[in-house]
């Protein structure tokens, strides 16, 4: 029964972790229509991305 846990545990942080790339990837993708939305998750990649 742990074995089942910590395979959907593994599986979702895993999950998390995928979104997350995904995300980051669409939003430097999508670099100059984010800056007419102006959403906050954006302004955090380019402010690492100058760094």
């Amino acid at each position: 029964m742990s074995s089942l846990a910590n395979i959907i545990w593994m599986s979702s942080v895993i999950l998390i972790m995928v979104i997350l790339l995904v995300m980051s990837f669409m939003g430097l993708k999508n670099d100059k229509y984010a800056e007419k939305k102006g959403s906050l998750s954006n302004v955090g990649v380019k402010s690492e991305n100058r760094e």
